[in-house]
């Protein structure tokens, strides 16, 4: 169900800045990730740090400027993974929304309440902020956890996102803690000088002797 509201008709502009995010476990707090997100509105740097089987881990994503394509970064080794798209896999069904009346400032930019209910029938409180665009089709996984919004034709910056359990206590909370609306440093998104591009299919090539 859709709730029309022209007030909310905005001008809408592509970001160009950086983000920085965090994502917890309520019951958990431990658990969860932090990233940050640096674009300048059409090439996208994605770094999110987690904990794996209680060791840090910190993944980096890329759509440089320069080249096509995503690609994960690892820089201890100077490589950079091509990630490919997976062939012949079906569209994700799409989560059903609804929009509210509620509105709240986050980080002095107001935003509006929406119901989210993904098609497994997991229900989510959004706050999201219609005047900003925020393109991530360069980026082949985006994070994965924010695609949902644009599966649903929601365009616009998600500040805050409470998931619910299936008896109405949340679980899980995303929000925003940094938004630096700039011109990010070029350099940023290029792909890294000395960095070897490979393809899956390289990684499982044998070793020539």
């Amino acid at each position: 169900m859709w709730v029309l509201a022209p007030i909310w008709v905005l001008a809408q502009t592509p970001f160009s800045g950086t983000l920085a995010y965090e994502a917890r476990g309520v019951n958990d707090p431990a658990s969860g990730y932090t990233g940050r997100w640096v674009s300048d509105g059409n090439a996208h740097l994605l770094t999110s740090e987690m904990t794996m089987q209680g060791q840090p881990v910190t993944i980096t994503l890329l759509a440089p400027n320069d080249r096509e394509g995503t690609f994960l970064l690892d820089y201890a080794a100077r490589q950079a993974l091509t990630l490919v798209p997976a062939k012949g896999a079906p569209a994700p069904p799409k989560p059903t929304i609804e929009w509210t009346d509620e509105t709240r400032e986050i980080l002095g930019y107001r935003c509006r309440k929406l119901l989210l209910t993904t098609p497994k029938g997991l229900k989510k409180h959004c706050w999201v902020h219609e005047g900003i665009r925020v393109d991530f089709s360069r980026l082949l996984v985006a994070g994965g956890e924010r695609s949902e919004l644009a599966q649903a034709g929601v365009n616009g910056l998600l500040f805050e996102e409470l998931t619910l359990s299936e008896g109405g206590s949340y679980v899980v909370t995303f929000r925003l803690t940094v938004v630096q609306e700039s011109r990010p440093d070029a350099a940023l998104l290029r792909f890294p000088a000395g960095f070897t591009a490979l393809r899956p299919e390289d990684l499982a090539a044998p070793s020539v002797r």
